[in-house]
């Protein structure tokens, strides 16, 4: 999300950068990096301030430690929001203020990431405490391995299916996969007698996706084109292969699908 607008994938470009959040890059990613920027601003007339750090527009969704939408789930680029890192890389201006903390379409998650982001910019009227967020979702040190976003896992902190999706617990929108390889929507489990118990006492290391759509298999007469539309390529979109693997819809090659695979994506 940036300035309300959300779906940044239909109208930016995203460039992956190797390496830590919290670490420099190396001198050779500068001078490539510098070089990509420049060709692209020319190209497409981007002005320094809509050069944007990934942890600038990545939002999270309500959840059980923050029941509002919130700014501070990645911490991943904000060394792009340094001056001097900036200075080098020929961006001349950076945004001075997160617009939508400001105008209440999100709160602040993590004050140590907003401030790296904005030092310049007054304290958000609506922070919430980043030492809330437990250890195993909060940035952590150099090289911690970041696990698919979006992803919840009932049992940790004892956590159950309601405290991580609310009343969407049994909703359509909420998919469970379960560690048998069982996958259902909440409310495909509320629904079945069979069931319902799955719902209700879910195993440990059953993984949530909240706000999905379930696409159902794709097939060579349904490619996830048809299914997700634009989005079947998008980092959000989750495909499940029928070994169990999960890989994101950037990483997908829609000519090498298997048969069996499921797809979800936000609508």
């Amino acid at each position: 999300m940036w300035h309300g607008r959300r779906a940044l994938d239909d109208s930016s470009i995203g460039i992956e950068v190797c390496g830590y959040y919290d670490q420099d890059i190396t001198q050779a990613q500068y001078t490539a990096l510098r070089e990509l920027l420049r060709q692209l601003k020319a190209a497409y007339k981007i002005p320094d301030a809509n050069i944007l750090t990934h942890s600038m527009v990545a939002y999270g969704r309500p959840n059980r430690y923050h029941p509002e939408e919130h700014r501070g789930r990645k911490r991943c680029g904000m060394i792009f929001a340094r001056p001097q890192v900036r200075t080098r890389l020929g961006i001349t201006s950076q945004p001075a203020v997160d617009e939508d903390v400001r105008a209440g379409r999100v709160v602040v998650a993590d004050t140590v990431l907003f401030r790296a982001l904005y030092p310049r910019a007054a304290s958000p009227a609506a922070l919430t405490a980043s030492a809330t967020l437990p250890a195993e979702i909060r940035p952590g040190a150099s090289g911690e391995e970041e696990s698919f976003e979006g992803f919840l896992e009932i049992g940790k902190d004892g956590a159950s299916a309601r405290d991580l999706a609310g009343s969407a617990y049994k909703s359509e929108r909420t998919i469970y996969f379960f560690p048998d390889g069982f996958v259902r929507t909440g409310a495909d489990l509320a629904h079945s007698r069979r069931l319902r118990s799955k719902l209700e006492n879910p195993p440990n290391g059953t993984r949530l996706l909240v706000g999905y759509v379930y696409g159902g298999h794709v097939r060579s007469s349904r490619p996830p084109s048809r299914i997700a539309g634009a989005r079947w390529n998008y980092p959000s979109t989750y495909y499940r292969f029928p070994d169990g693997k999960i890989i994101s819809g950037d990483e997908i090659e829609d000519s090498a699908i298997p048969g069996q695979t499921l797809i979800f994506y936000q609508r």
